[in-house]
């Protein structure tokens, strides 16, 4: 058989806890494949007593989503995932799941546990990863790049929970879902960029300093599945490309989808009380309705988060090297002629600026419009 072909789906016959190795046969065959052997810790010492992890729950139980995070370097860190202040699974980088803890939580390895199982299970195996005597190592099948989300369903206290409802919030934190569909360059977009030390300062105080938490909170934004550019661009568009003015485009694409929302909204309004206005009335509030950079201003002056005034400070930064008088101060004004720049004069801004500095723009760009997606306003 040719070293391409593709094994068929192949299953979990049984657990060997004291070896800790997983046995894999096909569906159609009783036989032994292949055995996985894996590194998880399984039992130790809890306040003095002996505790074990329980083997025996049907994985079905949770549920494992595969995530990458272009922006932050943590292999060997886990995180708590919560949701409505409980804790309904973990993150764990590759590197991380075979990892010894200090201390020994019996949850948290049960966690790993069924993350590697549920790994195992939705693999596809080829021949030329299987050795000669059949058997892998847990690390031989784990994606090195990935973090891998695992979640048990019953920890939910939410009967319409959906994580996908939750990206935009995991994206703040530099999370992005990572299916089997999409090729995900978005891990090549600091390659060459490491030495610049205004880009570090920036993924330090936005990305770096999660490192010292021990939980991620997620939250609930706009229901994607509902909005399909919204779902593109969880999904696809900033995960396939890691092209920094390719970015900016396409997260510029939320801007223009709701600018123009707002603006049908605005002008059905005014048509709707059309025979009470005069003329005059009528065509001022049409106009207004139709002020692109106003309605910018409208959608972004509401938000609040911690580094708001530090990224307005830094694209003001930005236009004054290219604009020599400027007297606006708004963050939607901003991002309205940072837009304008970039889309008509994009020679000149790349003659000024470095590289560095213009990917230092998008990833702050990417911050202010994953702000914007997770207002609720938006719902």
């Amino acid at each position: 058989m040719s070293s391409e072909a593709k094994l068929e789906k192949l299953l979990i016959s049984e657990f060997h806890f004291d070896s800790k190795e997983f046995a894999l046969r096909t569906e159609s065959d009783a036989d032994i494949v292949v055995t996985i052997k894996s590194e998880i810790r399984l039992e130790g010492i809890v306040n003095g007593l002996p505790k074990t992890v329980n083997v025996k729950l049907d994985s079905s139980e949770y549920l494992v989503y595969r995530f990458v995070n272009p922006y932050l370097n943590a292999q060997n860190d886990s995180f708590r995932l919560k949701y409505l202040g409980y804790t309904i699974g973990y993150a764990f980088p590759s590197a991380s799941i075979e990892d010894f803890d200090d201390d020994f939580d019996v949850f948290k390895q049960a966690y790993k546990y069924y993350c590697a199982k549920l790994i195992i299970e939705n693999h596809d195996f080829y021949l030329d990863e299987i050795s000669d005597d059949g058997n892998l190592k847990l690390s031989d099948i784990l994606d090195e790049n990935s973090v891998y989300f695992i979640i048990f369903k019953k920890s939910i206290k939410d009967d319409t929970f959906n994580l996908e409802n939750c990206l935009p919030s995991l994206a703040l934190k530099g999370y992005y879902l990572y299916s089997n569909e999409v090729v995900p360059n978005i891990l090549n977009i600091l390659d060459s960029h490491s030495e610049s030390e205004d880009l570090n300062t920036l993924l330090e105080l936005h990305y770096h300093s999660q490192r010292a938490e021990e939980s991620i909170q997620i939250h609930k934004s706009t229901n994607i599945e509902e909005n399909l550019l919204i779902r593109l661009l969880y999904k696809k568009l900033l995960i396939e490309n890691s092209n920094p003015i390719y970015r900016f485009l396409v997260l510029y694409q939320v801007i223009e989808f709701l600018v123009e929302k707002n603006k049908r909204l605005s002008i059905n309004n005014i048509f709707d009380e059309k025979d009470s206005l005069n003329n005059y009335d009528f065509f001022d509030k049409i106009s207004k309705a139709n002020n692109t950079r106003a309605i910018i201003n409208k959608l972004l002056q509401p938000l609040t988060f911690d580094s708001k005034a530090l990224i307005t400070q830094s694209l003001l930064q930005f236009i004054y090297i290219s604009i020599d008088s400027y007297p606006k101060t708004t963050i939607g004004d901003c991002l309205y002629d940072i837009r304008n720049l970039l889309f008509h004069d994009y020679k000149n801004v790349m003659e000024v600026y470095s590289e560095d500095s213009v990917l230092g723009l998008v990833i702050q760009c990417e911050i202010i419009i994953h702000n914007l997606i997770n207002l609720s306003e938006l719902n």
